[in-house]
């Protein structure tokens, strides 16, 4: 029985070297919806898919924080109280400007994970403009005008997001007995991948080392996958893929103007994978075969 549930990924968070360079990546060609930032911070970005699910980008400088996931969840003093109890080296608690309490912490392989909760009960009086910086409303209640934003597309939600892990047997137990991820059958055929997911279904994947090992990276949803690829071609991007997963999804990635790791796939595949099944150790098999090919 795990100690607590993670009831969805608030926000994933990019190291990006130039908001001009990175911004229109993210607002222009995937339809990501600008939002006034919550963090007192000039260099931090505030985007969200169709869904709601925040993606934020922050330019570089000594106090950026590395690539990391947000979870939300209900009861943040117990969690807290309990990591301290686990003698976790925890950053904050701090007061974001929305009222929502935050923290963080490193998991057993060193990637830095926060803890948050619902939305806050300050409501903020601030606007963001078409270059994402946040800045207190005018006297006038005016705010920058954003009409002129004619994304090529929209992401419909984060599908996944991947930490690289140096272990299973350390690291899965963290992700599983204590924050309640649930494990779940992979659609991806390597001996090194685990799957998991939140309370809302958003799922979260693990790859032990190995040569095939990708990066840290965010997969988006979207309808229309073959209208993105061929406008990725058209803009003369490096594609890894098209690919047909096991689930019958096609999948493809790139990387954004600062060497992040992207994904592309579909809504639910038209393959079934009720055949697969997964251990408590986040081995998936089919019965019957003596492994996935």
């Amino acid at each position: 029985m795990p100690e607590f549930h993670m009831n969805r990924i608030q926000h994933w968070m990019f190291p990006v070297a130039d908001r001009m360079t990175s911004v229109p990546f993210y607002r222009d060609l995937l339809g990501l919806h600008l939002v006034p930032a919550f963090e007192s911070s000039p260099g931090v970005t505030m985007m969200e898919t169709d869904d709601g699910t925040m993606v934020h980008l922050s330019q570089k400088t000594e106090r950026t924080p590395p690539t990391h996931v947000a979870f939300e969840l209900d009861d943040f003093d117990a969690l807290h109280a309990h990591l301290v109890e686990l003698g976790h080296e925890i950053d904050g608690p701090v007061k974001r400007a929305d009222g929502r309490p935050a923290m963080k912490i490193k998991d057993p392989s060193g990637n830095v994970v926060e803890f948050t909760t619902g939305p806050g009960p300050i409501e903020q009086d601030v606007v963001v403009d078409e270059w994402g910086r946040t800045s207190e409303r005018p006297a006038d209640g005016s705010q920058p005008d954003l009409s002129g934003i004619n994304p090529d597309f929209h992401m419909n939600r984060v599908q996944h997001i991947m930490f690289p892990i140096k272990d299973r047997k350390t690291t899965l137990p963290f992700y599983r007995d204590l924050l309640g991820l649930k494990i779940v059958p992979a659609f991806e055929n390597g001996p090194g991948v685990i799957f998991m997911e939140t309370d809302d279904g958003t799922m979260f994947h693990m790859s032990e080392p190995g040569a095939a090992t990708p990066a840290a990276h965010i997969a988006f949803e979207v309808d229309d996958f073959d209208a993105v690829h061929n406008r990725l071609v058209e803009l003369g991007y490096e594609i890894q893929g098209p690919e047909k997963r096991a689930d019958g999804r096609p999948a493809m990635k790139i990387s954004d103007p600062d060497g992040n790791s992207v994904e592309f796939t579909t809504g639910p595949g038209p393959i079934s994978i009720a055949d697969r099944v997964v251990d408590e150790w986040g081995h998936t098999s089919i019965p019957g075969r003596d492994g996935l090919e």
